[in-house]
């Protein structure tokens, strides 16, 4: 048996982990509870959670994230507030005319895909490999790491796992 890391309820660690893969240490009950509140409250308790961890909305836009995704990214959060996905990650299609989410690469980003089906169906999903093509100060290269997801409230929680 597990804790609950807020209301300090006993909850089974497999029921958990299948029904919240970005947030294992929260009972049903705390997850319905997060679902009621601000981003700014979610971002305060995701700053508990070892994982970097970022909030994404229905328009792969970043709404919050913990201490731990802004080292991941290399960047303070007033640089990643309000800023898409692909910018975020400095995917080099998102320098294209239109920007993140609207070139023809888009539309194949695992990044993308797996926030919309998240949020569209309320499933999570957990270690998804990702490649981005990253253009950093003019130069090209492909980074591989892995994300999980899990819908809360009309945002999705983007886990990053491995390196960037």
């Amino acid at each position: 048996m597990d804790t609950c890391s807020r209301c300090r309820a006993e909850m089974a660690r497999t029921d958990a982990v299948g029904l919240n893969p970005v947030t294992t240490n929260l009972c049903p009950r705390c997850v319905d509870y997060f679902e009621l509140q601000e981003v700014a409250d979610i971002c305060q308790y995701l700053e508990n959670l070892p994982a970097p961890i970022l909030v994404v909305d229905g328009d792969g836009v970043v709404r919050g994230a913990n201490t731990q995704a802004c080292k991941a990214v290399s960047k303070d959060l007033p640089h990643i507030l309000n800023l898409h996905g692909g910018d975020v990650f400095e995917c080099a299609y998102a320098q294209l005319p239109g920007g993140c989410g609207r070139t023809v690469h888009c539309s194949g980003c695992t990044i993308r895909r797996a926030i919309l089906d998240t949020l569209s169906t309320g499933t999570p999903l957990s270690g998804i490999s990702v490649e981005v093509l990253q253009n950093v100060k003019g130069k090209d290269r492909k980074v591989t790491f892995q994300i999980s997801t899990q819908r809360l409230a009309n945002c999705v929680l983007l886990q990053i796992e491995g390196g960037l």
